[in-house]
């Protein structure tokens, strides 16, 4: 293996829960699109955070019967052979959690998308080796953003996430709902 290519092989996002309310918002074609747009848009943030823009995106998804997608999976390949996967899902248990994998351990973030499902307690589980490792992180998450937001506004200062962050990871939703669009 070259010792350039970057530690990270892998990075994998799930947001899923099930959603037994037929009648259900989410389940509105003419009202949203599904599980992609409301759940998987997470995942696909996260894989932009860590690795920036795909070189090739596909997708796949098992539609209901109003055309929305209940489950969407998509395989993304970056730079450096780095693989991310993202699913997301109205129609399995609940999943709100990423994990990085790389060529000398692993990181898992379990209750990443939403925090406050567990009291605000972040918790990172660490794996190298045959070492293990459990950081808990008690902070919330929301009231973060909206005091980095209030911040930016009363200071003038820069949004840590930038508008062409933004674009980018719309321009990844649009090619993964195309795919599952035919």
């Amino acid at each position: 293996m070259p010792k350039d290519l970057k530690v990270v092989r892998l990075i994998r996002a799930s947001f899923s829960f099930p959603l037994a309310d037929q009648n259900n918002i989410r389940l509105k074609k003419e009202l949203g699109e599904g599980a992609l747009y409301d759940i998987g848009c997470y995942g696909v943030n996260t894989l932009h955070y860590f690795l920036g823009q795909p070189e090739q995106v596909s997708a796949q998804a098992v539609l209901y019967e109003t055309g929305v997608d209940l489950t969407t999976t998509a395989l993304l390949r970056y730079p450096g052979g780095i693989i991310g996967m993202v699913d997301c899902s109205f129609t399995i248990t609940n999943r709100q959690s990423y994990e990085i994998v790389g060529t000398k351990g692993r990181i898992e973030v379990p209750y990443a998308y939403p925090p406050d499902k567990n009291g605000h307690k972040g918790i990172i589980h660490v794996y190298k080796a045959d070492e293990e490792q459990t950081l808990v992180v008690e902070d919330d998450q929301y009231l973060n953003q909206v005091t980095h937001f209030s911040a930016c506004i009363l200071n003038g200062t820069t949004l840590s996430y930038t508008l062409q962050d933004t674009l980018e990871n719309l321009r990844v939703m649009d090619e993964i709902y195309r795919q599952i669009r035919g």
